[in-house]
Parts: C-alpha cells; sequence; structure tokens
C-alpha cells in the first residue's frame, strides 16, 4: 500500500518503515544477528556510571542533497521528534531516557538538557539512569538524523526528503508508484541495485510475480502451500529471511469460554510452539 509517511519521527507502522530504513539512518543500526553497531557514529563510549554516551560520527557522512551530517544535526531531529507539535507516537518511547527529554515532550522546554553538541563530530547524550537497552533503541526511526533546512519550508517536506541511507527517493505517485535510487554519497557499502520499483496496489504480488511482472514478491498465506511444495516451480526461488516483529493471539478474559482458566490454558497447550 506504500508508506503512510516518511517522517521517521512520526512513522510507527512497517509500511512506512520499509522505505524510511532505506532513505534515512542514525548514529547505529542492527545488524543481520540484532547486534547494535556503528552507523553514523563510527564508536561511542559510555561513562562508569552508565548514564552518559559520548558518540563520535564519521566525518564526510552526507545528507542526499551534499550537505555534511554534524552532531548539531541529531540534537535538532530529536528536539523536533520531542516538541509536542511534531505529533510524535514513539517518541516518549525511544527518547524519552534522556535527561530533559520529558520536559520537551510535554511542552516545558525547547531543548533537551541531556544532549550536548561538544564539536561537530562529538555528541554527549546523558540518560536518567544506566539502561542496557539505550543503544538498541536508538535502532529505531525516531532516532534517524533529519536535515533542518530540508523541513523547514514546508509541513509536506517528505514528499521530498534529504536522507543518509543508502537510497533516496527518486519517485513518489501515492497509492500507484515508488521508486528509490541508489545513493552515490551514502559513506557504507553502497547497494548493488541502482534503483528499486515498488508498484502500489497493483495487484496481487505472487500473481504478478508468477506473471514475470515484479521481481520479487512477499508470500502470504494462500500460497504458503504452493511455494513450499519441493516440486513446484517456486520453491527454488524462494527465500526464507527472520523477521523483527512480533505477532500474537489474545484471549478476551471477560468473555465465555475464555473468562475460564482451565480453557485459556487448554489452547495454549493445544499450540506447538516448536520453531520451523
Amino acid at each position: 500500500i506504500g508508506p503512510i509517511t516518511l517522517d521517521p519521527a512520526i512513522s510507527s507502522d512497517m509500511a512506512s518503515h520499509l522505505y524510511i530504513m532505506q532513505i534515512f539512518s542514525g548514529l547505529v543500526r542492527l545488524n543481520d544477528k540484532l547486534q547494535v553497531v556503528p552507523d553514523i557514529a563510527e564508536k561511542w563510549q559510555k561513562s562508569q556510571d552508565g548514564k552518559t554516551y559520548t558518540f563520535y560520527l564519521r566525518p564526510g557522512v552526507k545528507f542526499h542533497d551534499g550537505r555534511e551530517v554534524k552532531a548539531s544535526d541529531f540534537k535538532y531531529s530529536w528536539e523536533r521528534a520531542c516538541n509536542p507539535d511534531t505529533g510524535s507516537q514513539t517518541a516518549a518511547t525511544y527518547l524519552g531516557d534522556i535527561v530533559g527529554a520529558q520536559d520537551v515532550l510535554v511542552g516545558k522546554a525547547k531543548e533537551i538538557s541531556g544532549i550536548k553538541v561538544i564539536d561537530d563530530y562529538t555528541l554527549e547524550v546523558t540518560i536518567d539512569a544506566p539502561k542496557a537497552y539505550f543503544l538498541c533503541k536508538l535502532t529505531y526511526p525516531t532516532a534517524f538524523v533529519l536535515e533542518e533546512t530540508n523541513l523547514e519550508p514546508r509541513n509536506d517536506w517528505w514528499h521530498q526528503p534529504s536522507g543518509t541511507g543508502p537510497f533516496k527517493l527518486k519517485e513518489w505517485k501515492q497509492g500507484q508508484l515508488l521508486v528509490l535510487e541508489q545513493n552515490e554519497l551514502y559513506y557504507g557499502e553502497r547497494a548493488e541495485l541502482k534503483q528499486v520499483a515498488f508498484h502500489l496496489l497493483a495487484g496481487v504480488p505472487m500473481a504478478m510475480y508468477e506473471k514475470g511482472e515484479i521481481d520479487v514478491a512477499p508470500v502470504f498465506r494462500d500460497y504458503i502451500d504452493t511455494v513450499m511444495d519441493e516440486a513446484g516451480p517456486f520453491h527454488q526461488e524462494l527465500a526464507i529471511t527472520p523477521q523483527l516483529s512480533l505477532s500474537f493471539i489474545g484471549f478476551n478474559a471477560s468473555k465465555a469460554p475464555f473468562d475460564d482458566a482451565s480453557i485459556r490454558r487448554a489452547f495454549c497447550y493445544a499450540v506447538d510452539k516448536k520453531p520451523r
């Protein structure tokens, strides 16, 4: 269906994150093993009390328009995310541990006191208590860096975003087509594809894949048996990868029959929990 928004501070849905993760980036990221590794920050130090992080940015990291990323850009981006006028539903969760963030979130302050720009390439961040998961939070889009001059002139800036990710937005026809092209200024390993075209609401993905109309398609429930059939034409092309997501089935314990703990327990026992 395409993204709901391309503003990292506002996005909280996977449909938008699919594109935001390619267009923008932050201080740190998760690798294929879900470990926090350097991204725009080439390294960092943690104080002995576990409350202050000092990030050292890579020199030469550039936004899509060619301007170099500075530590002050992160300060601006995080304070904007926490500003009530932005309307972020994720800033409190992912940036709320930083000293002074709560004051900005409730409109008592404009600046986050726990963020200090030491110089162009050094950012000091103090949190309210030692938290082993703090760096993990900074891998979420809410903590990604934005270019102030790209945002200020207009509210629909994210239709022409200037990010730091491996791809940049080339074309977007809402409900029809979204095209990402390789960012030649990218500081990391270059993408092997020159561009990627997403056909939005164009039809059933697997049916389009069968006809050769698209190169990649997600596999939904109706096609599971077809692609898992080793004798079928699609099994050799099937790629299975882990997904960082959570799905669950909940019981309404206030209504029968699930108001009975024995019934809930019986359903839990009936579920095969072995990984496949």
